[in-house]
């Protein structure tokens, strides 16, 4: 507990110390009121450490490990997002990210004679995250109406895993031959500190594209999520 306390002070520090440089005037910079709505579309590859977790069938023997969250895998999803850049230096953006759709079926086997027991699993899990970030921008160069900003990123995102599908239990023994099956249906859903860095290349009035790399703290099946992506945002006064 007292680690992620201080992990959660350093990143407040950081933020707000990111946050003062760019304001500063001394820099020139401009912090007039000038909002600029966004959205976009991202593609993002994400990385996740996933926690061990034992079932229980329902007369409440304890099964086996059984990974039906499973880490280091992932594949390219989508996700959208909505923002508004409130000044040259500061932005919001709340956004949504499907980060993983998993099917695992699998069949364990445990052989203790006279016992024979059989654990089946039909499971399918989805990880998908929905976040509210700040943003400071730093425009780092421009040619013409082209600019390069670096973006870094606080906020808090609210990561979901859902599972659901069926689990059976079959034993054979001297007191003959039982099954037992249950469904599943869970949800973990848990607000968790995250932050990012990136840089976006605006090519038009209306346009730009981005690469945003954020780290997430999880929820009780994950224990952070790591994603990059490239975006396309559309911009509007």
């Amino acid at each position: 507990m007292k680690s992620k306390s201080k992990i959660n002070r350093i990143v407040t520090a950081l933020s707000a110390a990111l946050l003062m440089m760019n304001v500063n005037s001394s820099y020139g910079i401009n912090l007039d009121y000038n909002p600029i709505v966004h959205v976009g579309v991202e593609g993002s590859y994400a990385n996740f450490d996933a926690k061990k977790e034992s079932l229980k069938s329902i007369d409440g023997r304890t099964l086996a490990d059984n990974f039906r969250v499973l880490g280091n895998k992932s594949t390219f999803k989508m996700g959208s997002f909505i923002g508004v850049r409130v000044n040259e230096v500061f932005g919001v953006e709340g956004g949504y990210h499907l980060y993983n759709k998993i099917k695992n079926d699998a069949q364990f086997h445990y052989n203790n004679p006279p016992y024979h027991d059989v654990y089946k699993q039909k499971l399918s899990t989805r990880h998908d995250n929905f976040y509210l970030d700040g943003i400071v921008y730093y425009n780092c160069y421009s040619f013409g109406e082209n600019d390069v900003n670096l973006m870094f990123s606080s906020g808090i995102g609210f990561l979901r895993s859902k599972t659901k599908g069926t689990i059976k239990f079959i034993s054979d023994g001297p007191a003959g031959h039982s099954e037992h099956s249950v469904s599943l249906h869970d949800s973990k859903m848990k607000m968790g500190w995250r932050v990012g860095a990136g840089v976006s290349y605006q090519f038009h009035d209306n346009g730009s594209v981005r690469l945003m790399a954020n780290h997430q703290r999880g929820n009780a099946a994950i224990r952070y999520v790591n994603s990059i992506g490239v975006g396309l945002v559309g911009h509007f006064n």
